[in-house]
């Protein structure tokens, strides 16, 4: 089986060689999608033997995305960030995952941890993330931001199956980063939003992002939509509850909370 490595990059010169160096001799063919890097992106790319396709910024990440799997000849696509890090034991893990994947319609879920900036006491964020899966006909990435691919696997009958292979997101230790991140995903949620008013996917990141901006009262309106039209077996609903009653708890409103 065949595995191309996809990914989207702008301007990390300096990220993309630790991540290329973990999955470089893992897969049969990179492509690397670049947005309009100014830096010596492109030429550390081709340095690992990526095919490197420019693709001009469309204020969609899932664009870029689908970009990426129309240049992608493998039959399993894998896909990670340049700000991604494999330890020795999960790169190990991957090999493994890599010389047993079956002729069946699989998507992986590996878990993402995402480390915050050292002196921020909270957790790192975990998440499940379907990173492998087969280059089906008609595949799709949706959302501008926090860009699915679940719900186009799931038209096309993948089955959704978790494995022991955890990636670490490098991309929110810099507290300005991600506070630059956050505007960032704010500006593409609205656009969206502006597209889809009623998508509660859209309604809760809007929400998620609101609250992380520090605008509660903004954020328990956009959660409240959400959940209005999240249906109850969703996975993230209970992520939800917990959102919204931070945001009443942050607008001195316990009992709601």
């Amino acid at each position: 089986m065949r595995v191309s490595l996809c990914m989207i990059v702008r301007n990390e010169e300096a990220d993309l060689p630790h991540c290329l160096e973990s999955v470089v001799d893992l897969v049969q063919e990179i492509i690397v999608v670049d947005t309009g890097s100014t830096d010596a992106t492109r030429e550390v790319a081709r340095r690992y033997g990526a095919k490197v396709v420019d693709y001009p910024w469309t204020d969609s990440f899932a664009a870029a995305r689908n970009e990426s799997l129309r240049h992608a000849t493998g039959d399993w696509i894998f896909w990670m960030d340049a700000d991604d890090r494999l330890d020795a034991d999960n790169r190990e893990r991957l090999r493994r995952l890599f010389a047993s994947l079956p002729e069946a319609n699989v998507a992986y879920l590996m878990k993402c941890v995402s480390s915050r900036d050292p002196h921020d006491d909270r957790p790192g964020l975990e998440v499940d993330h379907a990173r492998l899966f087969r280059n089906l006909p008609g595949l799709r990435w949706e959302y501008r931001v926090h860009e699915q691919i679940m719900p186009s696997l799931a038209r096309l009958g993948a089955q959704a199956k978790p494995c022991d292979v955890v990636i670490r997101h490098a991309g929110y230790e810099d507290a300005q980063h991600s506070w630059h991140k956050l505007e960032r995903n704010l500006r593409l949620l609205l656009l969206e939003h502006a597209e889809r008013p009623d998508d509660p996917v859209t309604l809760f990141n809007l929400g998620w992002t609101c609250l992380a901006l520090g605008r509660p009262q903004e954020a328990a309106s956009y959660l409240r939509r959400s959940l209005e039209r999240t249906p109850e077996n969703l996975n993230y609903r209970p992520k939800l509850y917990a959102l919204l009653a931070r945001a009443h708890l942050q607008t001195q409103q316990p009992a709601e909370a």
